[in-house]
């Protein structure tokens, strides 16, 4: 119903009717023709230090022109909604459609428009040409052009049923094997960043960076080739490093061994090589006692640089609550590893904040008060023994708040 109600508001805001645009239809560049390229005399929005938009530079692409007019206030009601299917994910800038406004209104009346509008896509100004090569004779118009360049659709903006399903038409039948611009920046960068950190040695910092390349950049595209090679590349190194581990095991090397497969677990995670490290530790555990020993000194270290590493990204995210209770769990559960170490020292320095620990009393006092109370609850019920082991978590888990004293009072006065 929304929906309809938006066409028929953009209908009549348009005052230009179907017919009218089938008419005009058999004029100008006809469906299945090359593209005519848009000759403007500004442009708003184009990318700083990139060359305007080039419908010839942009094949690979799957494009759509709208066309308004300076002489009538229907884009004020177009615009945003070509603005939200622009922005929406599916097939917008990730999506591989690249969307350009055209209107024969000067700079000075566009583009406080396009600032009123938040639009984010280039728009052509001044443009009058353009239209007259489509056979858009009102200078209203939509058009869809496939990704070899070619016009696939021709029609009326209010008509968005039309125009849209022919954009979802165009994506199944061509697929972009173009990286939008937008997008295809970040992937340079994500990729140089890869690359600095393969230098580094910080492999786990260079997967994230090159698998987010990878899910930004569009199949057939080069960048996604370059991505896929960094994943690659990664691979290859964690592989070389892995193929230690039987030469170390072979010498009785049991420490170096479970040390390899611990760095590839923890320097390539994400990867291929990832998962086949912790299928060899497991196998490896299995046939070997003495290799198992050392794993499972380091499966503790992993679980606890794990919940270390969630521990200080909940901390960026200001949740430090979370983040107290992470450590906890770490001083707690882990209290032999090198992590636990590092957890103490964060938490010394929470308590040392008065702000920051105001912020994890107010979260020990919900978690503690509810088991506090669960207890309570099992204690009545006859349940002395799960009411004892409530109290003594809330001991362990809280052990620098009055909830643990709390607890340790109420342990005494029960009767098992």
């Amino acid at each position: 119903m929304v929906r309809t109600f938006l066409i028929s508001a953009i209908a009549m805001a348009v005052l230009c009717g179907t017919a009218f645009g089938q008419q005009q239809n058999e004029k100008g560049a006809k469906v299945g023709q090359v593209a005519p390229d848009i000759e403007a005399k500004d442009w708003i929005l184009a990318a700083p230090g990139d060359e305007v938009p080039s419908l010839v530079r942009l094949r690979g692409l799957v494009v759509v022109l709208v066309f308004w007019v300076s002489w009538h206030d229907g884009a004020e009601v177009l615009l945003p909604y070509v603005n939200m299917y622009a922005n929406n994910p599916r097939v917008g800038t990730t999506g591989g459609i690249f969307t350009i406004g055209v209107t024969d209104a000067d700079y000075a009346t566009t583009e406080p428009l396009v600032r009123k509008k938040q639009l984010f896509f280039p728009v052509a100004t001044g443009v009058k040409k353009a239209a007259e090569d489509y056979g858009f004779d009102s200078n209203w118009g939509v058009v869809v052009i496939d990704t070899e360049g070619k016009i696939a659709y021709k029609g009326q903006p209010q008509d968005m049923d039309a125009w849209l399903s022919q954009v979802v038409d165009q994506l199944k039948k061509s697929p972009p094997w173009r990286t939008h611009p937008t997008e295809a920046r970040k992937v340079v960068r994500l990729l140089g960043d890869a690359r600095d950190a393969i230098k580094g040695e910080k492999y786990a910092t260079a997967a994230t960076a090159a698998k987010e390349a990878l899910e930004r950049s569009v199949s057939g595209d080069r960048l996604r080739s370059e991505a896929m090679a960094m994943i690659d590349l990664l691979d290859l190194i964690g592989y070389e490093r892995l193929s230690k581990v039987n030469a170390a095991v072979d010498a009785e090397e049991y420490v170096r061994a479970a040390e390899i497969c611990r760095q590839v677990e923890r320097r390539f995670r994400g990867l291929d090589v990832y998962l086949d490290a912790k299928r060899r530790a497991e196998a490896l555990s299995k046939e070997n006692d003495k290799f198992k020993l050392q794993w499972d000194q380091y499966t503790d270290e992993s679980k606890a640089f794990a919940m270390y590493t969630d521990a200080r990204e909940a901390v960026k995210q200001k949740r430090v609550g979370e983040a107290w209770e992470l450590l906890s769990r770490i001083v707690n559960n882990y209290p032999n590893t090198e992590m636990a170490e590092h957890a103490q020292q964060m938490i010394d320095r929470m308590m040392k904040d008065p702000v920051v620990w105001g912020h994890v009393t107010d979260f020990q006092a919900k978690g503690a008060r509810d088991f506090l109370a669960q207890a309570k609850n099992l204690k009545d019920a006859g349940r002395c023994k799960e009411a004892k082991a409530l109290y003594e978590r809330v001991m362990k888990e809280y052990n620098n708040s009055i909830y643990a004293e709390e607890a340790k009072n109420e342990i005494a006065k029960l009767p098992c």
